[in-house]
């Protein structure tokens, strides 16, 4: 029990492993994709983890270190990239990927290339599965058929095998002469492995969609995974129930079985994964071991007060919370925006505490009362990002059309007219350590610095091909690193007021993925558990890896020290750039047209540590420096 693992993939983007005794985390994320991740498979050997996600990116992963090996793209352009699911081979020599273009490739394990390329199905295909002899594959795709092929010449080998509805989920029996399909309808078929041909009536196992299967080691039970809230065991001779029902209270999306039988767990939209003890036929729920309660539990932002004895979430469901991070009690929940909350930030006094909405305010609140300060501070737009002043007394937060507002944080007074800093979204803020300089990224394609005190551009613009989603300074302040779509670190010298790219880093440095600000897209579902791997392998060695992660809000000082409310220099008109004038305002610094100069080791270590200073995403915060073993450890 104490070896078994669990991995997850989820809408967050990343690839997580759960110790199944205890429900900790095992260790940081793996984080390599730019959209949510669907498919995860682990090599037989556990040395070797598969990634797939709707950014239509193959990563694989060495288990014991957390690094990649490779990125592959089954297609680089045209059709719908996803990738659903992934499968090793019983010798790890290969492995089988399905796209939602209705495609299924199989490529080799050591090398990365292509082997097969099936293109006959008409929909998306849903799922894959080598056969245990590893001498047949089987793709199973919405257009309500499975193909059945030589696995290493894809000669099919029978008919396509005929479903009334999509099909989901696939299993093959430990002789591989049975294969078990399951449907959209609900259906579970039998089929005969060396004919095609159908063996008995179809299953009518459930009331809605079956999402997964799974089959026992020995071939005695298969389980399945439904929308209607269920998952089941069933007799795979008899065809009857075994057992309970394993009820949920939403759609369950996956289900897999221990190595020795004895556990069978189950995960989907309810955010938890639960472990079930089948050892005798009375099937009992041991433990909800990864839980994350009952909401939307989108998470947008999360911030440790300067103390680090509390942390404060900004979730999708319009609420903030505050926790103690030794124990994981619920100290506060803060429920009056009337929509998602998308950043929060504690003071650096650590009396306060502000939390943004896409309801176009700001709340502050006394962090250990929860007492609302001030009225909720209105904008024009959704607030994206919020930084505080070193002195407590001001906050700037900014919005998605583009504008930044300075507020005094005693009164929620508005101090002068909002700053038009950009064309599009507002992703991320950040300042230098002296105070003097903010610095902006955003959605038109440009991170931009301001001085504080006359709210006036600085130096050029820093220009990118694609949107910009994070910005940070060095400790020193000499240095800004941006990030974004392109999946290239941006390192700027601003040591002298003209902003030169230094250095252009190849993301690979830190993972390979954009570097979102936030969890993902407003509009996006919230994050659920959207795959586990298809069965629960021995425990895998964790180490950490280096680290882009971020988490103190309250040490980012943004007005030079002293400077009161009655010390903001007045707002004239000229101060406040209009959206012509920023089509053409600055020098342009692009990287893009330079050749990148290699980073030194200092360089790298700052990389490393970068973002330990900026407003980032939950995910990032989640995997910053190693911490002590905490609640907040497993709040995910």
């Amino acid at each position: 029990m104490d070896e078994l693992k669990i991995i997850s993939t989820s809408s967050d983007e990343t690839v997580r492993i759960w110790d199944a005794g205890t429900g900790k985390q095992v260790g940081e994320p793996l984080v390599g994709h730019a959209a949510k991740t669907s498919g995860v498979a682990i090599s037989t050997d556990g040395t070797k983890i598969l990634s797939g996600g709707w950014d239509g990116k193959i990563i694989m992963w060495r288990a014991e270190t957390r690094t990649i090996i490779r990125i592959l793209k089954p297609r680089m352009s045209g059709g719908n990239l996803r990738v659903m699911v992934l499968s090793f081979s019983h010798d790890d020599k290969t492995f089988a990927a399905a796209s939602c273009d209705g495609t299924c490739t199989v490529w080799n394990s050591e090398t990365g290339e292509l082997l097969l390329d099936f293109e006959d199905h008409q929909n998306t295909v849903e799922t894959v599965a080598y056969s245990p002899s590893g001498v047949k594959i089987a793709s199973g795709s919405s257009d309500h058929t499975i193909r059945i092929r030589n696995t290493h010449t894809g000669e099919r080998l029978t008919q396509p095998l005929l479903h009334a509805d999509s099909v989901r989920s696939m299993v093959w029996s430990p002789d591989s002469r049975q294969l078990i399909s399951a449907c959209q309808d609900g259906q579970i078929y039998f089929w005969s492995a060396p004919t095609g041909t159908q063996l008995g009536s179809p299953l009518q196992a459930h009331l809605g969609a079956i999402n997964c299967m799974a089959i026992s080691p020995d071939g005695s039970l298969l389980a399945s995974a439904s929308d209607d809230h269920t998952a089941r065991l069933w007799n795979t001779v008899t065809r009857q129930p075994f057992g309970r029902v394993l009820q949920h209270s939403d759609m369950v999306y996956t289900v897999a079985f221990s190595p020795g039988g004895q556990f069978v767990a189950t995960g989907g939209r309810e955010c938890i994964i639960f472990l079930w003890d089948i050892s005798q036929e009375g099937v009992i729920a041991t433990a909800a071991v990864i839980s994350g309660g009952n909401r939307d539990l989108g998470i947008a932002s999360l911030r440790f007060s300067p103390d680090d004895k509390t942390f404060a979430c900004a979730s999708f469901d319009g609420t903030c919370t505050v926790w103690n991070s030794e124990t994981g009690e619920l100290l506060l929940d803060f429920d009056d925006h009337q929509n998602m909350v998308t950043t929060v930030a504690y003071s650096p006094s650590g009396v306060k505490i502000a939390s943004g909405s896409h309801d176009h305010t700001i709340r502050i609140r006394n962090t250990h009362t929860g007492e609302r300060l001030t009225q909720p501070l209105l904008h024009a737009d959704a607030v994206r990002s919020i930084v505080w002043s070193p002195d407590s007394r001001q906050l700037i937060s900014a919005c998605n059309d583009g504008q930044i507002y300075f507020w005094s944080a005693p009164t929620g007074t508005q101090l002068g007219s909002p700053l038009q800093a950009h064309l599009g979204k507002i992703n991320c803020m950040a300042i230098s350590p002296s105070g003097s300089l903010l610095a902006s990224a955003s959605n038109d394609h440009t991170a931009r610095l301001w001085n504080t005190i006359t709210r006036q551009p600085f130096g050029r613009v820093l220009q990118h091909n694609d949107e910009v989603y994070t910005v940070a300074f060095s400790p020193s302040g000499q240095f800004v690193a941006t990030g974004g779509m392109e999946c290239i670190i941006f390192l700027w010298d601003i040591s002298e007021e003209g902003v030169i790219a230094t250095a252009a880093v190849s993301v690979s440095l830190l993972h390979a993925a954009p570097i979102p600000h936030f969890a993902g897209n407003a509009d996006q579902p919230r994050p659920i558990s959207g795959s586990l791997a298809g069965s629960l392998r021995p425990s895998i060695s964790a180490s950490d890896v280096p680290s882009d992660g971020a988490q103190g809000m309250s040490s980012l000082p943004i007005t030079p020290a002293g400077l009161v409310d009655s010390e903001v220099p007045p707002i004239s008109s000229s101060s406040t750039l209009t959206r012509d004038a920023l089509q053409g305002a600055g020098r342009v610094a692009s990287p893009h047209g330079t050749a990148p100069v290699p980073a030194s080791p200092s360089s790298q270590s700052f990389f490393k540590r970068l973002f330990s200073k900026s407003d980032t995403h939950v995910a990032s915060a989640e995997h910053s420096k190693p911490r002590k073993s905490t609640f907040f450890n497993t709040l995910l």
